[in-house]
């Protein structure tokens, strides 16, 4: 299953939305944004929060606009709640108190007049998040591989 980011971030940031998009989409990871998947229709909470519970963190873009954006801390929440890694950009003219439930946790700050490095470092924890995650399943397939071996061995013996 590929490792996937729900990236939080106010409608009015898309310019630097799509930056921070292509440049994590180049290093492998995918990103999920609501802009991307239309469902008309559908009722737009449910689908944020499944798309938060299929993914595997949550990258949030605190601006001065989404700091203060009530979506933007529920999407937070969600992710808190159902315990997912969250991980902060955060522009310069966010000032620590914004952070709310995010406070205490570290972030990464980037500059929206050029992302490039605040988003290479973002990518660097999450390409490790998605080493490490796809070597949890390689585990997780050899032990099934050998619980099988051992029942077909078993079944032989009988």
């Amino acid at each position: 299953m590929p490792f996937q980011v729900f990236l939080s971030h106010s409608y009015k940031d898309q310019e630097t939305v799509a930056a921070i998009h292509d440049q994590l989409e180049a290093s492998g990871i995918n990103v999920w944004t609501s802009e991307q998947h239309p469902e008309p229709g559908r009722q737009l909470s449910d689908k944020i929060l499944e798309a938060i519970r299929q993914s595997d963190a949550l990258v949030v873009l605190l601006t001065e606009t989404s700091s203060v954006s009530q979506y933007v801390h529920q999407e937070i929440g969600a992710a808190l709640l159902a315990k997912k890694s969250v991980l902060p950009l955060a522009t310069f003219d966010v000032p620590p108190e914004r952070l709310g439930m995010l406070a205490g946790i570290e972030y990464v700050r980037v500059d929206l007049d050029n992302p490039s490095a605040g988003v290479a470092v973002l990518s660097g924890s999450l390409q490790k998040r998605r080493d490490s995650k796809q070597q949890q399943e390689l585990a997780i397939a050899l032990m099934l591989v050998g619980l099988l071996l051992l029942m077909a061995l078993s079944a032989q013996s009988d």
